[in-house]
C-alpha cells in the first residue's frame, strides 16, 4: 500500500519530503510532508465510491474552504483534477488539519 501512495503522490505538483500512514479505515490516509506544506493523501477504498461522487465531495469541500470554514481543502493534481487514478485506485490530496480524535 505504501508503494501505491508513493506513486499517487507523484500526481500532484509537490516536492515530497516524508510520507507516512496516518489512518486506515474507509480510506488509507497518508500524512504527506512536502516543501509546499503538509497534506492528507487519501487512497480511496476500491469500489466504494466512483470518481464522480468523489469529485462532488471535493468540490463541496473546496467551496466550504473558500468561505473560510476550516475544512481540509482539496488540491488539484498536475492534470487539474481533484481525483486521480493510481494503480487502479482513486486518490485525492487535501490540506492537513491538525487535531485530535474526539
Amino acid at each position: 500500500m505504501f508503494q501505491r501512495a508513493e506513486q499517487a503522490a507523484q500526481l500532484w505538483p509537490l516536492t515530497v519530503n516524508t510520507l507516512g500512514l496516518a489512518a486506515h479505515r474507509e480510506n488509507a490516509v497518508f500524512k504527506l510532508e512536502a516543501e509546499e506544506g503538509t497534506f492528507a493523501l487519501r487512497l480511496h477504498r476500491r469500489g466504494y465510491r466512483d470518481s464522480a461522487e468523489l469529485e462532488a465531495e471535493l468540490a463541496f469541500m473546496a467551496m466550504l474552504a473558500s468561505t473560510g470554514i476550516a475544512v481540509p481543502a482539496p488540491l488539484r493534481s498536475r492534470t487539474g483534477k481533484h481525483v486521480e487514478s493510481s494503480s487502479g485506485q482513486h486518490a485525492s490530496l487535501l490540506t492537513w488539519l491538525s487535531g485530535r480524535p474526539l
